[in-house]
């Protein structure tokens, strides 16, 4: 990936990813989905006819700052 500065400070960032802890024997990479949540009638999140992907991460190591981003979005 290309190199990127922080939005806040202009140093250098660092790529990096969110986990999401699922449970724990599980591990996934964090999704942004459209629109507002709501769960299923077992307790999931309903994202079906929904755009998402996957967030792209990067972590400013001079002010601590974290740049989110979604860079492709699928329906």
């Amino acid at each position: 990936m290309s190199e990127r500065t922080c939005s806040r400070c202009g140093a250098t960032t660092v790529e990096g990813y969110l986990l999401d802890r699922q449970r724990a024997s599980q591990s996934g990479e964090q999704h942004w989905v459209e629109d507002e949540p709501r769960r299923t009638w077992y307790g999931g999140m309903k994202t079906r006819g929904r755009r998402h992907g996957a967030v792209v991460a990067r972590r400013c190591p001079k002010c601590g700052h974290l740049d989110l981003w979604v860079p492709k979005a699928e329906a």
